[in-house]
């Protein structure tokens, strides 16, 4: 049975799909799912970080930060009400100035007007006195369960491909031995095991540009640009996936770039569900199916 919106989000809906945008605190989405159905999100009540500055939450559901990712700055408090702007379909949301950072964040969301698609439009102002440089981060808490599934480059010879295809980024804490881990033909795979309680994470240049999670026969496809010649964060990658028992992140990054005071940094993702997915489908069914989806 899912749980009624709470009376301090915005919810948007077409019919198909619904979102659920807090008015509490953010920028975030909570809720991205089909109408009446469950949550493609993750909730994430216990994760939380003290800082400098309070205790920064991660809540669950979709979030914007500033890569690379440093401490304290990256955790910005986002514990007070966003200014909102909504229409039936779309809504801008809005955290004001970061006394610590003087970045200003916010993220305009609009659904399409038939179908599943969500087009979300992240953009971080610099409003500091001094120039930054940075990324705009989207980073999404997923259900627990499933499997990232990132699209490994285009096949092709040994004879036609001489050169890498890809950069791979591992963190010191990365264990490519870990079975959640699994690298096939078409996709490399990270699963979300409650069970294993060790924090993994990698990240890689998504050429191809999608990537999916797949939970509960249900796929949450992300697509975003990827510019083979832009400098990105984290040695090289547009998409990083995190997990640490229940807890799992799908994230997309932008180039850096650097924001003169007044300048702002803009990152679109395009959301989109499929049903009747199978997390454990093998890679040429899937490679078909979502290949598919994304090409429409």
């Amino acid at each position: 049975m899912t749980a009624p919106p709470s009376p301090e989000s915005v919810r948007l809906t077409n019919g198909v799909v619904e979102l659920r945008v807090p008015a509490a605190f953010g920028p975030r989405v909570s809720h991205y799912g089909f109408a009446g159905g469950p949550n493609v999100f993750g909730d994430a009540p216990d994760a939380q970080r003290e800082t400098p500055h309070g205790t920064w939450r991660a809540y669950g559901g979709h979030r914007l930060w500033a890569a690379p990712e440093s401490f304290p700055a990256t955790y910005t408090i986002d514990d007070l009400p966003p200014e909102i702007e909504s229409s039936e379909r779309r809504i801008l949301v809005r955290r004001a100035r970061d006394p610590r950072t003087g970045l200003v964040a916010s993220m305009d969301v609009e659904l399409d007007a038939a179908g599943t698609a969500v087009t979300v439009i992240h953009a971080v102002e610099n409003r500091s006195d001094n120039p930054q440089r940075l990324a705009p981060w989207g980073l999404t808490v997923v259900r627990p369960g499933g499997v990232a599934l990132i699209p490994n480059p285009e096949r092709r010879s040994q004879r036609e491909a001489l050169l890498p295809a890809r950069t791979m980024s591992l963190w010191s804490y990365t264990d490519l031995s870990d079975p959640r881990f699994a690298f096939g033909p078409e996709f490399l795979r990270l699963r979300c095991d409650p069970a294993r309680t060790a924090p993994n994470k990698i990240g890689v240049a998504c050429e191809r540009g999608w990537f999916a999670y797949v939970a509960e026969r249900t796929a949450f496809v992300v697509r975003t640009a990827y510019d083979p010649a832009a400098d990105y964060p984290d040695c090289g990658c547009s998409v990083e996936i995190y997990t640490e028992g229940a807890f799992c992140e799908v994230e997309t990054l932008a180039p850096l770039t650097t924001l003169a005071p007044g300048e702002i940094a803009r990152h679109t993702e395009r959301w989109s569900l499929l049903g009747e997915v199978g997390a454990d489908d093998d890679d040429a069914s899937l490679a078909r199916i979502l290949g598919k989806h994304v090409a429409e």
